[in-house]
């Protein structure tokens, strides 16, 4: 409980649950590690716990590489989440955080997911490759500035319901719409690039 510790260049993987859980107000450098393969998430941050991640390689997990939720909080700055069994990152359920210039790509499901009414700061993250959208956003707030959402099989940027900033965004090439509105709600697009989308 409320440890701090270093998690740092190491290989985390095959882990029947997920490879690594934060929780009870940990708070810990988790730094250049490999983290793959494990049977549920790469990484869980739930139960208040925070931390700082960056310069990981989160992939081939069979579930999310990242979950945040029940009041996690953590901060996620250049790393790899990649291939991994459903969302790059899910934030949910009171979980919150900053996500910051990492690579999503090569998910089956979105790249970066926010819903259950969590307000992240999403910034300057490359979002592309992935079987579903680049960024879902659904009943969910915050703030998503300057990512890229290009190359997804679906919408560059989902948004169902919520109230959300979208703001200097460039979403391309993507398979489906560029921005793809379902359900009422009040986001808010401004000042991005949206072009060369199929859908």
């Amino acid at each position: 409980q409320g440890g701090k510790g270093l998690l740092l260049n190491n290989d985390v993987y095959e882990n029947e649950n997920d490879n690594v859980c934060v929780t009870e107000g940990s708070d810990p450098l988790i730094k250049g590690n490999r983290i793959f393969a494990s049977g549920a998430s790469g990484v869980r941050v739930c139960n208040f716990g925070k931390g700082k991640y960056t310069e990981n390689d989160i992939y081939g997990n069979a579930e999310s590489g990242v979950v945040i939720h029940d009041s996690g909080m953590a901060h996620f700055e250049r790393n790899k989440f990649r291939d991994n069994g459903a969302r790059g990152i899910w934030i949910y359920d009171e979980g919150g955080g900053t996500i910051w210039y990492n690579e999503v790509y090569g998910n089956e499901d979105a790249g970066i997911f926010a819903t259950d009414g969590v307000t992240p700061e999403v910034l300057g993250n490359k979002c592309f490759g992935g079987k579903k959208s680049g960024i879902g956003i659904v009943n969910a707030g915050g703030r998503f500035m300057n990512n890229e959402a290009f190359g997804n099989h679906l919408s560059g940027i989902f948004v169902s319901s919520g109230k959300c900033l979208i703001s200097q965004c460039k979403i391309y090439e993507n398979e489906g719409p560029g921005v793809w509105f379902m359900n009422p709600g009040q986001p808010t697009i401004r000042d991005c690039d949206i072009y060369k989308n199929i859908g």
